[in-house]
């Protein structure tokens, strides 16, 4: 169980009700990667890489380090001496994040006892507001020894532990100690999300471009915040949750050794799980091989099963026929979105002309599937939300998500998944609506279109809804544009005050996803969770729409509003036939219902006694010829 933790503007958090998922931050916004078939070879940074590796016997370990005297290592802690900052040598952690069980005391490294670890001050928590004392303007580092080395070609391996947060962690080499060179960084991973208990981290030095004349290095482990700008004067913006390491070798790299990196699966830059019968397109399956060792490999292949409606069958395609030393040879797979059905992408590998000395680090067990057909685009994965973001400080919040179109087609709802748990949901009555935005990056993303505004009930606690557009919005092929779910607040403050919560699901690609914050005077977006999917999707099904011209099936209109004694609901059908009438209170209670037989086509009124009714806000629901409207009546 884990307490809730938000970031906004990238130094701002609130603590919220414990809950099974942790909730996310959002990063500044960089542009998405815009990736077509030929160019996802340069999507890649390969200087970070977290699988699994076994030493063989020829991985002869050059050095080692597991922390029980550190004899020669050099702490720069810029003069900071309080007990909760900056690195040292420990056998439990000294990090704030224990009592909210977002990390454990220590790392379950090998060799156990003392292990490396930094921090940077603690969470301050009083009633509603938080802060930390953590010092600004650091940067921490913890140098390793002098090391002897025959070559360049080297690798680093250590255990580390904890989680990210403000921070800035990355491993740096340098072969003078004054250059240095960063070979490892976790700053891409999600935060508030502990690492694996432990995780194994290589850093491959051939990597780094060092001289071939390189016969000793030093490595350090690098503190300091990602924040930037005005922000940082923020303590919040060099908080830290902590970094721990531990049980590091330096080892010598094999001389014949293919190494298959993460798989990435991508529509132009976007991953789908959805994608509407409409806007079918090819989708890229890149599929990426390191040669890990120290010589030259010959006639590189690559495969992955693809998995269709009409079958399945494994992808063969070869690659570069000499890869050098540490280079990286990127191959793309592809297939069409032709037939409808669900597509499958698993089983990746790679091989050469040669003996592989760690055949174990050839394949991986990476798999996606998309839906094709339907009217949902989406790029969320359903199911239950694994993790949620939302505003808490009644200001203005948007989130959601980045669609490309390859046909035109007329937009009618968005479709979103309200997040709860415990004392963590949305503010019953809150009002928001759904959007469509022009895609602009960082930039303003104008609006084009929205919903009417809906209050949420407490019935919509995690159920999808969908916000309907009054007309048909239109959507051209090859422009791009930004779902969205947006509210302004609810007015209400306290502890425990969520004005809206959106649900997460899976992983999306960098920049995708994106949120907006409204704090002061600053506005900016962001990149959502960074890497995580806001379940906030497109509905193209026809027939949502009530429209808004004399056309329409059914056209409402309620007065006086808000109402006191009574309101009248004046409609207009487009077709004789029983017309029915609801009224519901937020907790989802029908308080009023009436159906009225046999109204005429054209213009009726209903009045409604609400002298009785309780003070606060109801929805009216009005049913006639298949149509539904629903409107929002505040009584007084």
């Amino acid at each position: 169980m884990k307490k809730n933790l938000l970031l906004v503007l990238g130094f701002t958090f609130a603590f919220g009700a414990t809950a099974q998922v942790a909730n996310k931050h959002s990063l500044k916004l960089e542009n998405r990667p815009i990736l077509t078939v030929k160019d996802m070879g340069s999507y890649y940074n390969f200087s970070k890489d977290n699988n699994n590796f076994t030493a063989k016997a020829g991985g002869d370990v050059i050095w080692s380090e597991d922390f029980t005297n550190a004899n020669g290592w050099v702490f720069d802690n810029q003069g900071q001496t309080a007990a909760n900052t900056g690195w040292d040598t420990v056998t439990t952690t000294r990090s704030w994040a224990t009592q909210y069980n977002i990390i454990t005391k220590k790392i379950l490294s090998t060799s156990g006892g003392n292990f490396l670890e930094v921090v940077n001050g603690k969470i301050i928590i009083s009633g509603s507001n938080q802060t930390s004392d953590s010092p600004i303007d650091v940067i921490y580092t913890a140098t390793s020894p002098s090391i002897t080395v025959p070559n360049p070609n080297v690798t680093v391996r250590f255990l580390q532990y904890g989680a990210l947060f403000n921070d800035s962690q990355t491993m740096e080499v340098s072969v003078d100690g004054s250059n240095w060179i960063e070979v490892f960084s976790n700053n891409d991973r999600k935060t508030q999300e502990a690492y694996a208990n432990p995780e194994l981290v290589e850093a491959n030095l051939g990597l780094a471009g060092l001289p071939a004349a390189t016969t000793s290095i030093q490595f350090r482990f690098k503190f300091t915040s990602r924040i930037t700008g005005p922000t940082a004067t923020n303590p919040m913006a060099w908080l830290a949750m902590g970094w721990m390491i531990d049980d590091i070798d330096v080892v010598e790299n094999y001389s014949s050794d293919l190494k298959l990196q993460e798989p990435l699966v991508t529509s132009a830059g976007v991953r789908y799980s959805k994608v509407p019968a409409a806007q079918g397109h090819e989708v890229a399956v890149l599929n990426s091989a390191l040669n890990n060792g120290i010589d030259t490999l010959t006639d590189v292949m690559s495969y992955v099963k693809m998995t269709t409606p009409t079958g399945e069958s494994i992808d063969t395609l070869a690659g570069n026929p000499l890869l050098a030393s540490y280079l990286v040879d990127s191959i793309v797979h592809s297939f069409n979105l032709t037939d409808l059905g669900t597509y499958k992408v698993s089983d990746f590998g790679a091989y050469f002309d040669g003996t592989d000395e760690v055949p174990e680090n050839d394949t991986s067990s990476y798999s996606f599937s998309l839906d094709f057909g339907g009217d949902i685009y989406a790029l969320d994965l359903g199911g239950t939300p694994s993790e949620y973001d939302y505003e808490n400080e009644n200001l203005e919040y948007r989130v959601g998500n980045v669609f490309d179109m390859y046909a035109d087609a007329e937009v009618t709802g968005i479709d979103i998944f309200l997040y709860a748990s415990g004392n963590v949901k949305s503010t019953v009555g809150n009002e928001i609506y759904g959007a469509v935005r022009e895609y602009q990056g960082a930039g303003d993303n104008p609006i084009l279109a929205r919903t009417e505004n809906y209050g949420i009930f407490a019935t919509d606690n995690n159920k999808w809804i969908t916000l309907v557009f009054e007309e048909p919005v239109q959507l051209y092929q090859d422009a791009t544009y930004l779902a969205t779910v947006e509210t302004y607040g609810s007015g209400n403050t306290g502890a425990n005050v969520y004005d809206m919560v959106i649900g997460f699901s899976g992983e999306s690609l960098r920049g995708s996803s994106l949120a907006y914050y409204a704090s002061g005077s600053t506005t900016q977006w962001y990149i959502a969770g960074t890497g995580g999917t806001p379940m906030v999707r497109m509905n193209f099904t026809p027939g949502l729409v009530s429209t808004s011209n004399l056309n329409e099936s059914l056209k409402v209109n309620i007065y006086p509003n808000p109402a006191k004694d009574a309101a009248v609901v004046d409609y207009n059908t487009a077709f004789d036939g029983n017309v029915t009438v609801s009224v519901v209170d937020l907790s989802g209670r029908t308080v009023y219902t009436n159906t009225f037989a046999n109204q005429t086509a054209g213009n009726n009124k209903v009045e409604l006694n609400t002298s009785d009714f309780n003070a606060g806000v109801y929805q009216v629901v009005i049913n006639a010829n298949s149509s539904t409207v629903t409107k929002k009546l505040v009584i007084r």
